[in-house]
């Protein structure tokens, strides 16, 4: 795990849903692009059953705690794998170095300050905000190229991909962040 690209000063506004969340940093990255065509990607071929389940993800409202603010700054890092890293693993080792996961609508308003500095950010890995299926399986979002996403089901066997890059935010003191 190497721990790069640290940013002080990342503005966050965070979204009620990831929907929302979704839209804004497409808006952001692909001007004169209407966001919800990309989110419609998410959609199609699918059957009514898998779409009923995206939609009930997608638009469901984020129950994260918001530390009472919804909008503010931190710090944030980029970290990179160098081989396939067991969840747990990767949480400890990240909790040791004195960060945390960022959230989907923390992590997306780094990736375009990243991208806004020409650092490559694509696949994403959004380990921070937990997502359930309508069947409560656990799942995370993977950002990628071009405006796609994919929510990929998470079980504690999984493990995190060398080519995922994950955003963290720096622990302050009022935080207690426990995994």
């Amino acid at each position: 795990m190497k721990i790069e690209h640290e940013v002080t000063g990342v503005r966050v506004v965070r979204k009620n849903t990831i929907a929302e969340t979704l839209t804004s940093y497409l808006n952001g990255r692909f001007s004169g692009a209407h966001p919800y065509l990309f989110l419609s990607k998410l959609f199609s071929r699918k059957s009514l059953e898998e779409r009923l389940d995206l939609s009930s993800v997608l638009y469901g409202p984020l129950w994260k705690e918001y530390e009472g603010e919804r909008a503010y700054e931190r710090t944030f890092a980029l970290v990179s794998l160098d081989m396939e890293t067991d969840i747990r693993e990767f949480y400890r080792e990240v909790c040791e170095a004195g960060y945390y996961p960022a959230s989907i609508s923390e992590g997306l308003s780094f990736a375009l300050v990243l991208s806004a500095r020409s650092i490559d950010v694509d696949p994403m890995f959004h380990l921070g905000t937990v997502l359930f299926s309508r069947e409560y399986v656990e799942q995370r979002l993977l950002t990628k190229k071009n405006g796609e996403f994919e929510i990929v089901a998470l079980y504690p066997t999984t493990k995190l991909k060398p080519h995922y890059k994950i955003a963290v935010l720096k622990k302050t003191r009022e935080q207690r962040f426990e995994k």
